[in-house]
């Protein structure tokens, strides 16, 4: 393999995987949610 063979090879096996901007998202989503729903627990 050379070349464009490699760089299409290396695509392929990172095209699914999650970027670390996706995984700081998703914490701070998590966080936020998690907040949200301690404050609208105290209000029952």
């Amino acid at each position: 393999m050379t070349g464009s063979d490699v760089a299409a090879f290396c695509d392929e096996l990172i095209k699914d995987s999650k970027t670390y901007a996706d995984i700081a998202q998703e914490s701070a989503n998590q966080a936020v949610n998690k907040a949200m729903k301690k404050v609208t627990d105290n209000k029952k």
